[in-house]
């Protein structure tokens, strides 16, 4: 006989927690900025990450209630009191995710400094105000001050080469480049859930197929879209990008476990899209897959000759057809407003991007092919272009910026 175990599924565990919560672990809990973020700790292990996020925040709360009261009792000098605003800041940036939190105790700390900085007519002063603006990061700020001594004194050398340093150094111009894309969201938020229980090496395999993945997108969109951050949590079905339950080690069709499709997108086109896939999928497939959820795109197979584009059938190439290629009068089930449109087009068209999207992208260089070189391949083994490189505000990027992975193994 064959023994048979049934899961419980993760609402039917979260559930067990929440009770484990309210009637065990809230009990013990003490009103000190330690005591809520080690409960806070237990809630985000163990599916409760409201309860987590309400904790954490409490834990800051207490944490400044704490200083304050430290600095009433001159427990702490008034001078070290930009340090203590700094420790908080990088406790809420690296221990609770609290990054607006982090941000209100990094300027909190730059105003106390300026404070403390001298006279605010001398260039000297705004100097050296920018440069530890830059030694805890505050590159905003830092320019601002560098600014301030310029404008006070046109010839101030120090501070005119921080400007010209900052302006043109590659992780500034990665940072703006993932601002600019943030706010027109051609910087991608995804969450990958693994209906069964995976263990860390699987779940860290998946990480480096989304930054693979990245690179794939901001080369096939002539570097116009790519990957921010992407969470990977196991044993959870709540996630843009399903791996189905038993289908952690299976590829596709003509394997062991059976034929089926390689993976299929619901709401193509629509917000609240989802992609469903196994765990070994290529990442030409999974973008296929996103590229008809994000943007919109129609299956580009239902015609012979197919088109030239990602979306037509397995092996595709990484390009995306435009109205040069695009091969009409196939069936294309596709959201509305999609009908008779190249993928180029559609792309274009959503209002989402606000009118951002370009092809051909001027900014972009495709790379020239080499003879001796074979293109690149995909985890997938599909054939790849070169792929190209970015100009962006005086510098040329062949990668995106690096995609922040978020493990949560439950």
């Amino acid at each position: 006989r064959k023994a048979i175990f049934l899961m419980k599924t993760r609402w039917e565990k979260r559930a067990e927690f929440l009770k484990e919560y309210t009637e065990q672990k809230i009990k013990y809990v003490k009103e000190t900025w330690e005591s809520q973020q080690q409960i806070g700790k237990w809630c985000k292990t163990h599916l409760l990450p409201d309860k987590s996020e309400e904790h954490y925040k409490k834990a800051y709360r207490l944490r400044g209630v704490q200083l304050k009261t430290w600095l009433a009792e001159k427990k702490v000098k008034a001078e070290n009191e930009i340090d203590h605003r700094l420790k908080i800041a990088k406790w809420c940036e690296k221990e609770l995710g609290l990054f607006p939190e982090a941000r209100a105790e990094y300027t909190a700390a730059y105003e106390l400094k300026k404070t403390s900085a001298g006279d605010a007519d001398a260039p000297d002063t705004h100097f050296n105000l920018g440069r530890w603006c830059e030694t805890v990061g505050l590159d905003d700020e830092a320019l601002k001050e560098y600014e301030e001594a310029v404008g006070l004194d046109a010839k101030h050398n120090g501070a005119k080469s921080a400007l010209t340093r900052i302006h043109n150094s590659i992780e500034y111009k990665f940072k703006q480049l993932a601002v600019e894309y943030d706010r027109n969201a051609r910087a991608w938020h995804l969450t990958v859930a693994v209906e069964d229980q995976a263990d860390l090496r699987f779940m860290e395999e998946w990480g480096k197929k989304i930054q693979e993945l990245s690179k794939y997108v901001f080369d096939i969109t002539e570097g116009q879209f790519y990957i921010a951050d992407c969470e990977i949590e196991d044993a959870s079905s709540d996630g843009r990008i399903i791996i189905e339950k038993g289908k952690m080690n299976w590829r596709g069709t003509g394997n062991a476990q059976g034929q089926g499709v390689l993976a299929f997108c619901i709401g193509s086109g629509n917000p609240d899209w989802v992609v469903h896939c196994a765990g070994k999928n290529g990442v030409g497939v999974v973008a296929h897959e996103i590229f008809h959820g994000i943007f919109g795109l129609p299956d580009e197979y239902y015609q012979e000759p197919q088109c030239e584009c990602v979306m037509r059938a397995a092996p595709n190439p990484q390009k995306l057809c435009d109205s040069s290629n695009h091969i009409g009068g196939g069936r294309r089930p596709g959201p509305e407003g999609s009908e008779g449109k190249d993928c180029w087009k559609i792309i274009m068209d959503r209002k989402a991007f606000n009118a951002t999207v370009r092809h051909p992208n001027p900014d972009w260089a495709w790379a020239e092919t080499s003879s001796k070189k074979p293109p690149r391949r995909g985890d997938d083994f599909e054939l790849r272009n070169n792929g190209g490189d970015l100009k962006y505000r005086g510098i040329r990027f062949n990668e995106p910026p690096k995609t922040v992975i978020r493990i949560i193994d439950n």
